[in-house]
């Protein structure tokens, strides 16, 4: 089925169709009846700018928006459940972003490469963040994880040099090898007593951090093997 410039199958978005912009960039708002939006639907648009997506999309698929150079704001509408891998991955004018509290699963580097982005709170149903999901959001400044994280995967904020502080919830075992590499600003992250493993370079070139943490936990023997500052909590 067609509409306008979509091509819809079986409720699945599957085609933007409009002809390059040739004086300016689209706005896009997807339609009501579009109940999941497919791999690649978007991917490298140079003259998208702007999306807004309804609740009634449950699925951003696989490189959905990846590589729209000059996409600077997405809305998303609550009902979206799934962000697939790569979905905005170098969506580098993308200044602002907001998840819907439906949001319960984020692929992998699904926002790799978002130069632009300042700030995300991660959805309260989210319980794994992928390997390099925020990987050189390099103007990332704040992050909000949610209280039931249980995972966090290799290279999650790696390259994310803006970002200050950091908050891992109660729950978290284990932070993996490079998940804040090479952030350059880390100022202060706080570990929780149920982190028992830190991986391999977990916190390389993070040369002003100060690990927050309770007595006798891994995270404090941790802080001083590696002779990094420790602050009791």
């Amino acid at each position: 089925m067609e509409t306008g410039n979509f091509l819809i199958k079986r409720g699945s978005l599957a085609a933007f169709q409009a002809e390059t912009a040739d004086n300016g960039y689209y706005a896009v708002i997807i339609p009501g009846e579009v109940k999941a939006i497919g791999p690649e639907t978007f991917r490298n648009r140079n003259d998208l700018a702007a999306v807004t997506v309804p609740g009634t999309v449950e699925k951003v698929g696989k490189w959905a928006f990846g590589g729209c150079q000059y996409l600077t704001s997405a809305v998303l509408g609550e009902g979206i459940v799934s962000i697939g891998d790569y979905a905005f991955d170098f969506c580098e004018r993308m200044e602002s972003l907001v998840l819907p509290g439906t949001v319960t699963a984020i692929g992998k580097r699904a926002f790799e490469g978002c130069a632009s982005l300042a700030a995300v709170t991660v959805p309260e149903g989210v319980t794994s963040i992928g390997e390099g999901t925020f990987f050189a959001c390099k103007s990332l400044r704040q992050i909000a994880l949610p209280r039931g994280l249980a995972a966090i995967g290799k290279a999650a904020f790696s390259f994310c040099g803006s970002l200050e502080a950091v908050e891992i919830p109660a729950g978290v075992e284990a932070i993996p090898t490079e998940a804040f590499a090479y952030c350059y600003q880390l100022k202060q992250i706080t570990i929780p007593a149920t982190v028992t493993a830190i991986g391999k370079d977990a916190f390389q070139e993070c040369r002003y951090l100060t690990i927050r943490g309770t007595a006798g936990s891994f995270a404090e023997s941790y802080a001083k093997k590696k002779k990094i500052p420790f602050e009791m909590i």
